[in-house]
């Protein structure tokens, strides 16, 4: 008893910046400070399952982008970019850029959190609570997001 009490004390005070960049930026939303266009993510929970965490702190439904190639994406509208879904950000600031022009306007902090499971992992990348994993709990992690609006489309 006294152990998972302890652990659990650990895993509150060493996890707790688990996705506090979409706590943020989903009051930013809340906020209204994005008006103008649709707001779109690319967080994905598992099939089907789309900008749950997003959309609860936004307190309203934020719109699944399935591809940045996707000609969903207009002119005004909003584009979450965050380093767990969109890893690495240069790959898709590059891939954006070929189809769109667009401004960052607004990022989060960056929040350090140090994982004690693998579940909650930013890298490596793609390989969340597989055993691999497990070399890199207690590796320092960072989770950090970016807004970005869409300036104009290309042809």
């Amino acid at each position: 008893m006294v152990l998972s009490l302890a652990f659990s004390a650990a895993v509150l005070f060493f996890q707790r910046n688990a996705f506090a960049d979409f706590t943020e930026v989903g009051g930013w939303i809340a906020g209204g400070n994005f008006r103008g266009g649709k707001i779109f993510a690319t967080e994905v929970y598992n099939p089907g399952n789309y900008n749950l965490k997003l959309s609860f702190w936004a307190g309203q439904p934020v719109a699944f982008l399935e591809s940045l190639d996707s000609p969903a994406l207009q002119p005004g509208d909003f584009l979450v970019l965050s380093n767990v879904y969109n890893a690495p950000l240069e790959r898709v600031y590059a891939a954006l850029s070929s189809r769109c022009d667009f401004e960052v306007v607004s990022q989060t902090q960056r929040y350090r959190l140090i994982p004690l499971l693998p579940d909650i992992m930013v890298y490596p990348p793609g390989a969340t609570s597989q055993p691999l994993c497990m070399a890199y709990r207690y590796h320092p992690q960072e989770y950090y997001s970016y807004v970005i609006r869409i300036t104009g489309v290309r042809g």
